[in-house]
This record gives C-alpha cells, sequence and structure tokens, in this order.
C-alpha cells in the first residue's frame, strides 16, 4: 500500500504532515491534578510509535475551577503550571518523527456530568440556562397507553447562562491555552467546537436560544468561535497552525446543527476567521454519544459522506474520523477525495503498528477495531480496547520476548483467548498446537458474528485466523480433546479454553420448542414463526433482531429492568438497542421473569405480580453462560503445568479472554 496518495505529504498551514494518517483527539483519564502521569506518556508514546505523522493529544481543559471539568483525572492546560507535563507529552511524541498537537476545550454545561451543583453562581456555563445538561442516562422501560419506550429517569442538571460579560474570559482563556500549548512544544493545536463543549453549546440552534448579540441567527452564533479564532490568530501569528473541531451534523435533526448547516454556515465563517484545517466530528454527549463514538452498528466510515461535502465547499485541510479500521477503506477514501486526512484513534488502539503496517503493504495484519464499546465501558474507560490487551498497559504487562527455553505446548479451544495465547505462544518461540472441538475457530464469537449487527467479530477472528497460520501454529479442528489425547501429544504445558455452555436453568428448558442461540445462528435449526427470545445474555437483543430480521414474530423477555449501557458503555446505550428493537417490531417485555416454558409458549410473570402466557413456536436461549471446566478437572494433577483462561474460568466478556490469553503466552 506505499505508494497511494494517503502516504503523500499534505500541509497544514505552515505544518507539513509527511502523510495523512493522524491520532485523532482522545481523552485518556490517566492524569494526575491535570497532569499526565507516567501511564499516560507511555500510552502517548505508543500511538506516537505507530506510524502516524501528528499525535493530537485529546480534551486539556482550559478551565482551572471545577466548571472545566468534565471527566475525571483529565489533562488540563488552564494553567501555567501545566507548561511542564505538556512538555514532555510533545517531547514524547516529537521523538518519533510525528507533529504534536494539542486539543483543548471548554465543557460548559458537559460539567455538571460529574460535578453536580444546587448553588446558582456555581452552576456550569451554558450557552442559555433554558437548556441544562441531560446528566448520566439512566434508562428505564416504561409502558404507557400499551406503548414501550425507554425513559432517562435521571433529571436534567441545571446550568448557568454565561453572561456577555463573561465570554471575554472564555475567549481569553482559549487564546492563553493556545499560548501554552506553542510554548510546550506543541507543532499545532486542535480547538475543540464540537460534542461536549461550551462553544459548540453557543453554534448549535438547540442549545443557544440566547436573544442578545451571541443568540438568534447563524451570524450571531458564530460569532464566538469566530471570535475566539481571530483572537487567538493575533496572539499566535500567522504561522502557527489552528485547526478546528466541530459536528458536522449533531444527530438531533431540525433542532440542532444539520450538515447542510455545516456547509453553508459553519465551514465558510472559521475559514474566513482564519483557521488552517477542519476536523470533523459529530454527535453531542448527552444525546448523541453513539454518534461521537459510533457503534459496530454503523458501517465503516460512516462519516466520509460528511467530509466528501465540505470538501466541496473549502479550499483547507478536511481531517475525518469515524469507523476508519479498514486500511483499504481509508487509502480508497484519500485517493478519491472524500478526505484529506483520516484521523484515527480505537483503529489505533486495536493495531498501534497499524499506520506502519499499511506503509509497509500490509494491510491484512493489521487488528481492525471492530467499534465494540469495550474501550468506554466501565470496565474499560478510555483506556482498554478487548481485541489489544497490552493498550494502556505499557508499564504493567510483560513484553512478548523470546522464551529462553522454547516448550511444547497444548492450547485446547480455539474462541478469541485460545487464539490469543496460541498466537503470543507462537511468537515467543514455542512449538504450539491449537485444538477446537468445532470445525471452525473463534468459539463463542461465532454467535455473535452470525447476526449482522455484530458480523464485525468476524474480523477479529479472521486476523487471528492469519496469525496463527503465518506463526506457523498446528491448528487441529473437529478434535475434542480428551486426558488420553493429552497423554499421547505429551505436551510440557497445556492452556486450557474451552470456554462455556449456554445455561439451561430455566423450569422447562428440556420442551421440544428451546433451542439455544448456537442451535439457530450457527447450526441453522429450523424454527416456527413466533419466537421467544429469553434474554439476559450479552447479545440477547441483538440476537432478537436477527430473528426478527429473518421475518419472525419475536418477543425478548428480560428479568433485568433494561438493557444495560455500563457493559459497553454509551455507544451501546437502552435507546439505541431499543429503537431497533422498535423499528423491528420486537415486543420487549422487560422487567419480566420466565416462570415455566411449556409445550406452546412461556408463561412469564411482570414486577408488578401480573401473570401472562406467551405464545411461541420456538423459544431461543439467549441467559447467562457457564464455565465449561470438564476437561480442566480431568487434568488437575496429571499436567504438572496447567492454565485456564477465558469463559471455562468464569463466563464474561471477549476482553478477559483476551487479556488472560496475552497474559499467559507471555509467562509459559
Amino acid at each position: 500500500m506505499g505508494k497511494e496518495k494517503v502516504f503523500t505529504p499534505i500541509d497544514i498551514g505552515t505544518m507539513t504532515l509527511k502523510h495523512r494518517v493522524v491520532m485523532a483527539p482522545t481523552i485518556h483519564e490517566m492524569c494526575y491534578g491535570g497532569h499526565p502521569t507516567e501511564a499516560y506518556l507511555a500510552i502517548t508514546d505508543t500511538y506516537a510509535r505507530s506510524g502516524v505523522s501528528m499525535v493530537c493529544v485529546g480534551g486539556a481543559t482550559i478551565d482551572p475551577g471545577p466548571t472545566g471539568d468534565v471527566f475525571p483525572n483529565a489533562l488540563s492546560i488552564a494553567s501555567d503550571e501545566c507548561i511542564f507535563g505538556l512538555q514532555r507529552l510533545a517531547e514524547v511524541i516529537k521523538a518519533q518523527e510525528a507533529k504534536a498537537c494539542q486539543q483543548l476545550y471548554h465543557p460548559g454545561r458537559a460539567a455538571a456530568r460529574y460535578w453536580a451543583q444546587t448553588d446558582p453562581e456555581m452552576l456550569p456555563w451554558g450557552a442559555s440556562a433554558k437548556v441544562p445538561f441531560m446528566a448520566a442516562p439512566k434508562w428505564e422501560i416504561t409502558k404507557k397507553d400499551g406503548k414501550w419506550s425507554a425513559v432517562n429517569v435521571m433529571p436534567p442538571a441545571p446550568v448557568r447562562e454565561i453572561p456577555e460579560g463573561e465570554i471575554e474570559r472564555l475567549v481569553r482563556m482559549h487564546v492563553l491555552a493556545v499560548l501554552r500549548a506553542k510554548k510546550a512544544g506543541f507543532d499545532a493545536v486542535n480547538i475543540h467546537f464540537a460534542n461536549v463543549t461550551l462553544v459548540m453549546d453557543f453554534i448549535s440552534p438547540y442549545t443557544n436560544v440566547r436573544t442578545d448579540g451571541y443568540g438568534g441567527g447563524w451570524e450571531n452564533r458564530m460569532r464566538l468561535p469566530c471570535e475566539i479564532v481571530q483572537a487567538t490568530r493575533a496572539a499566535v501569528g500567522k504561522d502557527y497552525p489552528l485547526i478546528v473541531r466541530i459536528p458536522a451534523d449533531q444527530g438531533l435533526g431540525e433542532a440542532g446543527i444539520q450538515l447542510q448547516d455545516t456547509l453553508r454556515h459553519v465551514v465558510p465563517r472559521l475559514e474566513e476567521a482564519g483557521v488552517d484545517a477542519i476536523d470533523l466530528s459529530a454527535g453531542v454527549l448527552d444525546h448523541t454519544p453513539n454518534k461521537i463514538i459510533p457503534p459496530m452498528y454503523d458501517a465503516r466510515g460512516c462519516y466520509l459522506n460528511h467530509s466528501e461535502a465540505v470538501k466541496k465547499v473549502t479550499k483547507l485541510p478536511v481531517i475525518v474520523a469515524g469507523r476508519l479500521c479498514d486500511p483499504r477503506m481509508i487509502a480508497m477514501a484519500i485517493e478519491n477525495d472524500r478526505c484529506d486526512v483520516a484521523a484515527l484513534s480505537r483503529p489505533i488502539m486495536a493495531d498501534p503498528l497499524m499506520p506502519k503496517k499499511m506503509m509497509a503493504g500490509k494491510p491484512d495484519d493489521v487488528r481492525m477495531c471492530v467499534a465494540c464499546g469495550y474501550c468506554m465501558s466501565e470496565a474499560g474507560w478510555t483506556k482498554y480496547c478487548a481485541i489489544n490487551a497490552d493498550s494502556a498497559r505499557e508499564r504493567t504487562f510483560p513484553k512478548i520476548e523470546p522464551a529462553g527455553n522454547p516448550r511444547k505446548v497444548l492450547v485446547v479451544g480455539g474462541g478469541p483467548g485460545g487464539m490469543e495465547a496460541a498466537r503470543v505462544l507462537r511468537e515467543r518461540g514455542h512449538d504450539v498446537t491449537l485444538c477446537e472441538k468445532e470445525a471452525q475457530l473463534g468459539g463463542t464469537l461465532r454467535v455473535a458474528a452470525a447476526g449482522p449487527l455484530t458480523r464485525e467479530w468476524r474480523t477479529f477472528t479472521r486476523w487471528h485466523m492469519r496469525q496463527i497460520e503465518k506463526l506457523g501454529v498446528r491448528v487441529r479442528l473437529g478434535t475434542e480433546v480428551t486426558k488420553e489425547l493429552v497423554a499421547e501429544l505429551a505436551p510440557d504445558a497445556v492452556v486450557v479454553a474451552t470456554g462455556s455452555v449456554p445455561c439451561r436453568d430455566v423450569p422447562g428448558a428440556d420442551q421440544p420448542i428451546v433451542v439455544t442461540e448456537e442451535d439457530v445462528l450457527l447450526k441453522g435449526t429450523a424454527i416456527g414463526k413466533k419466537v421467544v427470545v429469553i434474554g439476559g445474555a450479552f447479545w440477547d437483543v441483538e440476537t432478537a433482531i436477527n430473528l426478527a430480521d429473518q421475518g419472525k414474530d419475536v418477543t425478548i423477555v428480560r428479568e433485568a429492568d433494561s438493557v444495560s449501557m455500563n457493559r459497553l458503555g454509551p455507544i451501546r446505550a437502552l435507546p439505541i438497542l431499543f429503537g431497533m428493537l422498535q423499528a423491528k417490531h420486537v415486543t420487549p417485555l422487560f422487567s419480566t421473569k420466565v416462570v415455566m416454558i411449556e409445550k406452546k409458549g412461556v408463561r412469564i410473570v411482570d414486577n408488578a405480580g401480573i401473570a401472562g402466557f406467551v405464545e411461541a413456536d420456538a423459544v431461543v436461549l439467549s441467559t447467562g453462560r457457564v464455565a465449561n471446566r470438564k476437561l480442566l478437572d480431568e487434568l488437575r494433577g496429571v499436567v504438572a503445568d496447567l492454565h485456564e483462561i477465558g469463559d471455562c474460568v468464569k463466563p464474561r466478556c471477549v476482553a478477559d479472554a483476551v487479556y488472560g490469553g496475552r497474559l499467559v503466552g507471555s509467562r509459559v
């Protein structure tokens, strides 16, 4: 891939990027008192070593007070005390011959996310007090007039309208922050006018209902961002590159900023004000977070239509992010002038060598981000990656180094944990055999990958398959490992990754109408028209939608009162999935317990004690899973060096399996 346009230089003002793949601004909550920790410096170094032409350090707040906080342990650029830490960040980046860019912003009303106040004088700033921040959502399913809906029961967080007299101070905050970035050695700045910023709230008709000179029509609403750019330009001079990040579309329809508004009003005014490049994002934090960080439900390159349209109205370089995980898509998009620069965040978290692999002409070796959302979950929040266990663990994880004494290792189970263990073990020089009882690798991921919404998991399995083949791992499919086979193979060490099996603890689960997700999605077991999905597992909602796409009349029954958003963060939040259920005409019965599965359906009772019966031709179990520990128990005391990873330890998520595989692979 080394000769395409993507690897040609491009100028952003007076700064020349050696090629057109950059690290997008990414907020990592890895700071202390606003200053970068050693862990933050380490992950920044990883990004700089990836081969990107520029690393944009994400989200430094410009306000020294609590009204400047929106993420805990985030970076600050609000005082001169921050300059030393910022210098270290810039040096780490530039040491790898990449350009260093610092993003900065004021969160405005979004500060209410972690800083609730009732004192009117201490409330976060907003463009208008009439538009509160909708806080961290807590979704509940309710039924009214026979219709189900998802309702955020968290009260909105009030804000105070920033007075016109304070706006001048807000402009100065931006200017001083840019001067600090320049003094710290950053080659450019990215001024954040999107997603979660006070300035975006001035631009948007949804949040700006002011009646003074900063409210009303587009000229007034664009006044603040233009004043910031003009004042900054006057302070730093004409040669310092200024990039602005804007929301091409907030995803709010006519109520908010739409693409046509960006084309007609936002971009032309910012270009006239003196910016050097346009960086496109989408969404708004408290309403459409799934637009800011699009999930795997969205198409790859989902915002290339935005950048393609913006390029037609400006001569400035146009940077875009949004599911740019496919190296070939990136190259083609830039070749076809759909964008000038590709900004990658999650894709580089997933594979920190992605740009180098692209330049080496090895796109198939890229471990592509699947947009699973783990990095936005409570477990992985803003730093950990489900498919790359090394992310944010640079200082704590054992390195993948040659084994001092290569050994013969048997890995049992070809799911994500087993494949990762086999890959790392072989990379270290061990003689590795991987046995899988099914005819294909993938384990439980094959169930998730069977549906159209979650088919991206196939890319992760395919990547693992390519790597273990290239490394020379012996793979034996259709082979169920027994104690006798282990004795025959005589390995020096055994890694058991036998996964889990569907839980059948529902009363009546032995009825003929009962099938599992594996039966339906993988084995093609025929089922009738009326289907009840008994939920509770990780992908139960997607399974219900998948069956509805097949023309089934689907009801999903869940004992929980919601689709948890904590496991995969706001990008898999309940309203998104619930909207899909509604669009596919799936009947949701949440806060509902299955009493008994019978020959012709399911007896249920809701949390109000009201009993009912749902007719069904088939009942699909998408409940929890139980660890498959049979082989593990048989080998205890027989195999001296025995290891267990993944769901056979405890059914959890892909990230846990990959973590276990990576760790055991580096220790054996």
